[in-house]
């Protein structure tokens, strides 16, 4: 380093623009070698964005909402959809009407829905409603199998329940689900409200 020195002292004026000269263009090569090394490393280390593409999808809820994976049960005046991965129970209720009976799991959770085919004179959608008035259920207007109606919803005890009926030709249809859960699920709702959606009348 001393020699070093010594020489660039001794040097003229152009060996010490030539050696100025050279040593910068030393640091800028440097400079331009390690940039180009840094932003090749960025550019071609593939970037994980499996979080962001699936940052707008929707939580899998265990429900089935296409429309390959839903059954069919066609009742005398009705067709009433639902998850292939339910099971359901056909029988009659007390007073002579017609009982399905859809069981159901979402994570831990049991739950069912079940649908009730009365006879008007044995029962009324004023009725119904008026029933779950009684319970102070919360109501909101709804559309089933192409008429207009209310869903109520609400806690007794443990069961958390939904329930929306309609009159049609002299019949009475009443889908109620419900499930035992300490906290409210939007996402086993979200089946019924499906339900609902795919109810119709032949």
């Amino acid at each position: 380093m001393d020699r070093f020195i010594k020489f660039f002292e001794e040097a003229s004026v152009s060996q010490k623009l030539l050696i100025t000269g050279g040593f910068c263009a030393f640091l800028l090569f440097l400079m331009g070698a390690s940039y180009l090394l840094t932003n090749y490393n960025i550019n071609t280390v593939p970037k994980d964005t499996s979080a962001e593409n699936n940052a707008d999808l929707p939580a899998d809820d265990g429900s089935k909402s296409d429309d390959g994976e839903w059954e069919v049960y066609t009742g005398e005046t009705y067709k009433l959809s639902y998850p292939q991965d339910l099971s359901l129970e056909a029988g009659e209720v007390s007073d002579g009407g017609q009982e399905i009976l859809l069981k159901g799991k979402h994570g831990s959770t049991n739950y069912t829905i079940e649908l009730q085919v009365l006879d008007n004179t044995t029962s009324s959608v004023v009725d119904i409603h008026e029933l779950f008035r009684s319970f102070k259920y919360q109501e909101e207007n709804i559309v089933m199998g192409g008429l207009e109606t209310k869903i109520f919803s609400g806690k007794i005890d443990k069961p958390w329940e939904k329930a929306v009926a309609v009159e049609y030709k002299g019949n009475i249809y009443k889908l109620q689900f419900s499930y035992e859960s300490e906290q409210q699920s939007p996402q086993m709702e979200e089946i019924f409200r499906q339900v609902i959606d795919r109810f119709s009348f032949i």
